[in-house]
């Protein structure tokens, strides 16, 4: 696996696989040491759940922004298994990875020559761009031998693509509250505004005095 030096050790990426009285399951870990010489330690999770489905990794970090990017090839399972497309993780945090955090970077609908076998990534930035080399087989072929190594670029710095905002669920519902005071609203809690300020245009206050417990109450008008 990719080995990289962190603080007085090292992480190493690592591919494992396991059979659960199913198809085999494939996902990354990360073994620690403090000697190179020495043993390593496995993390007891890995650092994404098994039904991700990948394997092999190349990581790379974009200073531009403080994040890690972590490349690995998917399995498809379907007639059976084969690699079938780059993917990219990141995260600011080598120790916690969220699956959902991840993109395609390769796969048959933008590698011209391989059109069913994409894997075994690995990156090394050069000037401006990031090199990928990777690996296939001409045609629609999914065999496991006779592969060629292919080379794709991502231009630098790497950014993780922008979500679009959730929508505001909250908007559609009625606000009520035990009290209000004057000019101060329950319908504040749902106008939009992240502000919270007391005394600002945006907030609910209780009525003075009001005996506790205060609350504020929203009725959606449908299931969410």
């Amino acid at each position: 696996g990719h080995v990289i030096p962190v603080g007085d050790g090292f992480l190493q990426f690592f591919s494992a696989s396991t059979d659960q009285g199913g198809p085999t399951l494939r996902t990354i870990g990360i073994a620690r040491t403090g000697d190179l010489d020495g043993a390593w330690t496995l993390d007891p999770a890995p650092i994404v759940p098994l039904a991700e489905q990948i394997e092999n990794s190349s990581l790379c970090y974009e200073p531009a922004n403080r994040t890690w990017f972590l490349f690995t090839n998917h399995i498809g399972l379907e007639p059976f298994e084969f690699t079938d497309a780059i993917w990219v993780y990141w995260t600011k945090d080598l120790d916690h990875w969220n699956p959902d955090d991840k993109a395609v970077v390769l796969d048959r609908s933008n590698c011209a020559w391989s059109q069913r076998v994409i894997g075994l990534p690995s990156v090394l930035p050069i000037g401006d761009r990031l090199a990928v080399f990777y690996d296939g087989v001409a045609g629609t072929s999914t065999s496991h031998m006779g592969r060629d190594v292919g080379l794709a670029w991502l231009d630098l710095p790497l950014r993780p693509p922008q979500r679009p905002e959730p929508p505001n669920l909250a908007r559609d519902a009625v606000a009520t509250a035990s009290t209000t005071y004057p000019d101060y609203a329950a319908a504040r809690v749902n106008d939009g505004s992240p502000g919270t300020g007391v005394g600002g245009p945006h907030s609910w206050v209780n009525a003075y005095l009001a005996p506790a417990p205060h609350w504020v109450e929203l009725t959606f008008p449908r299931a969410t």
